[in-house]
């Protein structure tokens, strides 16, 4: 089974490139739209974490809407996917 860190870099890293970002997604990339994140892509980024783990990001979102790297938001769905016995 990966992990949450795989998932997470690999959905951000599909995200990217169907906006025409040739990059691959790390921990330290910002969140910010030049990296693929805007306000419509975050819900399909999130909607699909959702799916592919099986859990529920709704309580999450302040913590979320303050990150500022995909690490720290890593570790936020981390969290959620412990918490919810996942």
């Amino acid at each position: 089974m990966k992990s949450v860190k795989e998932i997470v870099l690999r959905i951000h890293t599909e995200l990217m490139h169907q906006q025409g970002i040739p990059q691959e997604s790390t921990e330290e990339l910002e969140i910010r739209p030049r990296n693929g994140i805007t306000s419509s892509t975050i819900v399909s980024f999130l909607l699909d974490l959702e799916d592919e783990l099986d859990i529920q990001l709704d309580r999450y979102l302040p913590e979320i809407r303050v990150c500022k790297t995909i690490g720290a938001f890593i570790k936020i769905v981390e969290k959620a996917c412990s918490e919810q016995g996942k």
